[in-house]
């Protein structure tokens, strides 16, 4: 398996990668018993773990906390106003 660039200044070299061939699974058929199939995909799992590297070396952004501006505090209060005296008609008097 050649290495595996990861971007333009990270490269995974060959000698640290290691494959392992393994026997399919499931049901036996014919030649199921007798070929290591797994190891064709090589190239599909290379990058794979490109695509992993890729993900872990992402720094998401920091969010930086905001206040509320007054006008959204207004709204919010009014909003829980509207709704209170809301349920407060649907109340069954007697």
């Amino acid at each position: 398996m050649p290495e595996i660039r990861v971007n333009d200044q990270i490269m995974v070299p060959e000698a640290a990668v290691e494959t392992k061939s393994v026997r399919a699974s499931g049901p036996g058929r014919q030649n199921v018993n007798k070929l290591a199939t797994k190891a064709r995909n090589r190239e599909d799992c290379a990058r794979k773990a490109a695509e992993l590297l890729r993900a872990a070396l992402f720094r998401p952004k920091v969010r930086r906390r905001t206040r509320p501006t007054h006008a959204s505090k207004q709204r919010r209060i009014e909003a829980k106003r509207h709704q209170s005296d809301r349920l407060r008609n649907r109340a069954i008097e007697d």
